[in-house]
């Protein structure tokens, strides 16, 4: 199968396998392999002392530079040319460690440390919601996320200014070592965290992960959901129980600091070393939730009036937290199951269900097994038949063959290389790894990869997903009808990057980078997009997945897999997209296949009808949202856009011929560009792109000329869809021309960031003042001519279940946008708060780590009428952006009457119905 890109599905957990080469021996330095019992040196003075433990090295040339503070704090430094700062500090506590009576406390605590600090000790004061906006003035993000076994908290920035780490590291140490917890703070962080849970159990997947975690594990809790807990628990959290538990699970011992990025290991261990000096020694037993794996497969059904399709999940007992060579040989296991040898995917296919497969570590005990699980979303009426499906299929699986297992570890160590690329997931991969005393799992990892025999893997295979000892949780739609927060430089490096006009019309840009894997993308734009017939695009977009003229869909799949390539598309109406991406070896085979599949793919009546099938099968499964609600209203304003009403009407009319015709017209109405990476070390793979993009098929000039679509809107509209959840999901929707200027991309940006984030913003006033949602959040858009910023918010009005009835707030939340927004259009905000916008949007565009995001920019730049510099050039605007600008810029876009756009419950629209009317008077 060919993957489509940029509408992919989201996939239900974010997963992935991270490792990285081995070590090589540094004998200059000490060297460590394990940091055990890790306890307090002696007394602890400000700045204090702290020992170096040795240099690993990772991939890419990469070090990860390890220390010890006198009390005990583990840190990890690795620097990183180029990339952002991630300061992330990893609490070894989360909720497996909580007892019945405070479920939900170590999410609970996570959002108290963005609700002040004491400033004592050496620590800086922080008041509500400083923690954010003190990144925010440097240009970067603050987060932190709490899980069945990890808190953990990080801020970014891209160190545009010297003392920006010093910043960083200083506020990640006061949220850690200096919480304030006052009462009335800990009352008013109730709300927001009350209406988290809520929106936790409206989705159906969650629930279906929580309960087979349960069942797998033998927990017996009352709470609503392990991890969030329950609002009544939440509700009657005491001070004194936040102040005890964060004495007993924040202690230094129990902590690990990693810096990543652009910065120097003994500055940043200098800053570290006198920003964290807690003297907090763990007391006590600490609590652990007692698992115990079932030894027979159970089976556990529900109904829920939130799901639209089923959601099938498959728990097992998987490799403990701190056996590494286990842990490697459940990757390759993991990975052959989703490979085409294993046959799962192919045999899921038919039920147009994808599997997905991961690992979760669900308790801080180094000895205690991991969850792996196995999870798909497929109709109701092919729920059993796909739980057949899977039984069979594992249960039948073989051990790998030498040349496919060589082809598994292949394709595992390119992902690594990729994964490298990134500050963040560096950050990530190393703090996980230190917080089970096994840094070999990264340094090691290649090592042990190769040493695995295929009879390890079958092993593997029938011990991690054993399906006699399997928790199996399917959650069925009623017939009727994990936790987070969320100097000089320019974006793109002109030194590494080339354009190259060929002759067949086709716009190339080149960026030169340290990869080794290349990535190659052809891009075709129309400038008069396909309207002819509803759907056609759409079956198009879905046969580009079925293979080529030479290769079925599983052929194409093996072809893939054999040669360890990606091959990838995305069609729509406006553009036809070929994304490929392989190893340096394998590079001619995606040169030659992206061209194959661009002009031929199969177009056979066999993939017509599969692609009619899938998309009725994923428009029958569609969760109703405001936003899909307005964006099917809106399709009668853009004359190249189709409902998924009117593609539904006309799927069954489409024939072979149609598609085949659509195609063409795609291929001879298109401007071209291509971008690819070049790696530095192998400088000739330039004119081998070159050659080779010269010999496709000539494309017309690459002028650009916007689409012509805006619409005024002259009345107000509320657009209503029942949605059985306990919160209302909201849209307020303003269109507005734009110019496509230079200028205006960046007033657009900054507009949006300061409505969201600033001292007006909607974040603060209607999250942390108005009590109204956790999640709230404003976003602009264009198309063509056609501008769009919306005001969204998922705010809870029908919990009935707990006694939570609140009609009132969808009132409340509308009131609440108009007032920010009339605050934006009167010039209320602060010069601070356009500069902090001015910084977030430069750190926005500054962030290209990764191949794949670097040829993404340089696509944006070729594709508009500034040039492949592009992104630098909107970077060298931010600054000249005045405050009177915005003012006019806000009048301008919210000048016409708003859409509404609200999914909620049948009561919320009956109770607020005449309030309705008077928005649309």
């Amino acid at each position: 199968m060919v993957m489509k890109v940029d509408n992919i599905h989201s996939v239900l957990f974010k997963g992935g396998i991270n490792s990285v080469k081995p070590a090589q021996t540094d004998n200059t330095r000490p060297q460590i392999m394990e940091l055990s019992n890790v306890t307090p040196d002696f007394g602890v003075t400000v700045p204090q002392k702290y020992t170096k433990l040795g240099v690993k090295k990772l991939n890419n040339g990469l070090e990860v530079h390890m220390y010890k503070l006198a009390n005990g704090h583990k840190v990890s430094i690795i620097p990183m040319e180029g990339s952002p700062a991630v300061v992330k500090n990893y609490v070894n506590v989360g909720s497996m460690n909580e007892t019945a009576n405070i479920k939900g406390i170590s999410h609970f605590l996570e959002h108290m440390a963005f609700n002040g600090t004491n400033g004592e000790n050496g620590h800086i004061k922080l008041e509500a919601g400083d923690s954010f906006k003190k990144i925010d003035e440097l240009g970067g993000w603050a987060n932190a996320s709490t899980n069945y076994a990890i808190t953990d908290y990080v801020n970014s920035t891209p160190l545009l200014n010297k003392k920006d780490l010093e910043q960083q590291i200083k506020i990640i140490a006061a949220m850690s070592e200096d919480l304030k917890l006052s009462t009335d703070m800990i009352e008013k962080e109730k709300h927001p965290v009350s209406s988290e849970i809520n929106m936790i159990l409206d989705d159906p997947q969650t629930i279906a992960l929580d309960q087979t975690v349960r069942t797998l594990f033998k927990i017996k809790n009352p709470a609503d959901e392990m991890v969030g807990g329950s609002v009544k628990t939440i509700k009657n959290l005491t001070r004194k129980d936040l102040i005890d538990y964060y004495n007993k699970y924040y202690t230094p011992d129990n902590m690990n600091l990693v810096i990543t990025g652009d910065v120097n290991p003994d500055e940043a261990i200098n800053i570290t070393a006198k920003s964290f000096n807690s003297r907090k020694i763990s007391q006590g037993a600490k609590f652990e939730e007692k698992l115990s794996p079932i030894q027979k497969t159970e089976r556990k059904d529900f109904v829920s009036d939130k799901a639209k399709s089923t959601e099938v999940i498959l728990g097992f007992a998987g490799p403990k937290n701190n056996d590494i060579r286990e842990k490697v040989i459940y990757d390759i296991a993991q990975t052959y199951l989703n490979s085409y040898s294993s046959g799962l995917t192919q045999n899921l296919k038919q039920y147009n269900a994808y599997p997905y497969i991961d690992s979760e570590k669900i308790s801080t005990n180094p000895n205690a097994a991991r969850m792996v699980y196995l999870a798909a979303s497929v109709s109701e009426d092919n729920s059993e038949k796909l739980l057949k499906t899977i039984f069979d299929t594992i249960s039948s699986v073989k051990a790998p063959d030498r040349a496919v297992l060589d082809k598994i570890k292949q394709r595992i160590l390119k992902a690594k290389e990729e994964t490298f690329e990134y500050s963040s997931e560096v950050n990530d991969i190393i703090g996980k790894a230190m917080l089970n005393n096994s840094l070999e799992y990264i340094t090691d990892y290649e090592q042990i990869l190769n040493s695995i025999t295929p009879e390890e893997v079958h092993r593997g295979v029938k011990q991690y997903f054993d399906l006699n000892k399997a928790a199996v949780t399917v959650v069925h739609p009623k017939k009727d009808s994990a936790i987070t927060f969320k100097g000089k430089r320019e974006p793109v490096n002109e030194s590494r990057i080339s354009e190259y006009q060929l002759p067949n019309g086709f716009d190339t840009g080149l960026y030169e980078t340290k990869s080794s894997n290349i990535n190659y993308n052809i891009s075709l734009y129309i400038d008069k997009p396909y309207n002819k017939k509803a759907g056609v695009i759409n079956v198009l977009d879905y046969i580009y997945t079925m293979g080529n003229s030479s290769l079925t869909e599983d052929e194409m799949d093996i072809f893939q897999e054999k040669n360890n390539i990606t091959l990838a598309s995305y069609v729509s109406p406006a553009r036809l997209k070929i994304s490929t991406e392989s190893s340096f070896n394998n590079r001619n085979l995606i040169f030659d296949n992206a061209k194959k599949l661009l002009y031929e793919p199969r177009f056979t009546e066999e993939n017509l009808k599969k692609a009619k099938e899938r998309i009725k099968d994923h428009m029958s499964r569609h969760q109703d949202s405001a936003y899909s609600l307005y964006t099917n209203y809106d399709t009668r304003n853009n004359p190249y856009d189709f409902s998924d009403e009117e593609i539904l009407a006309n799927l069954d009319n489409i024939t072979l011929d149609d598609v085949k015709e659509c195609h063409k017209y795609l291929l001879n109405n298109s401007r071209g560009i291509i971008t690819a990476n070049i790696p530095a070390e192998h400088p000739e793979v330039k004119n081998e792109i070159l050659n080779s993009s010269a010999k496709l098929k000539k494309v017309l000039p690459n002028k650009i000329k916007p689409l012509e679509i805006y619409k005024e809107n002259t009345r107000p509209k509320v657009l209503q869809v029942v949605k059985n959840n306990s919160q209302a999901d909201i849209m307020q929707v303003y269109k507005f021309k734009t110019d496509n200027t230079l200028r205006e991309s960046v007033l657009g940006e900054l507009t949006n960031s300061i409505l969201t984030s600033s001292s007006i913003g909607l974040f603060d006033n209607l999250r942390e003042k108005d009590h109204l949602a956790y999640s709230v959040y404003s976003t602009i858009e264009k198309t063509g001519n056609s501008g769009e910023i919306s005001c969204n918010i998922l705010t809870t009005t029908d919990n009935k279940d707990i006694g939570e009835i609140s009609y009132d707030n969808v009132k409340k939340s509308i009131d609440g946008f108009n007032r920010q927004i009339a605050k934006l259009k009167a010039g209320e905000f602060t010069d601070k708060d356009l500069e902090n916008a001015k910084l977030a949007m430069k750190a926005n565009l500054l962030n290209t780590e990764g191949s794949s995001k670097k040829l993404d920019t340089i696509n944006l730049g070729l594709n508009s009428k500034y040039g492949i510099t592009y992104a630098n050039k909107l970077y060298n605007e931010i600054d000249t952006i005045t405050k009177q600008e915005i003012v006019d810029f806000a009048e301008k876009i919210f000048r016409n009457p708003p859409v509404y756009s609200i999914a909620a419950s049948k009561d919320t629209l009956e109770n607020n119905k005449d309030y309705f009317k008077t928005l649309e008077a």
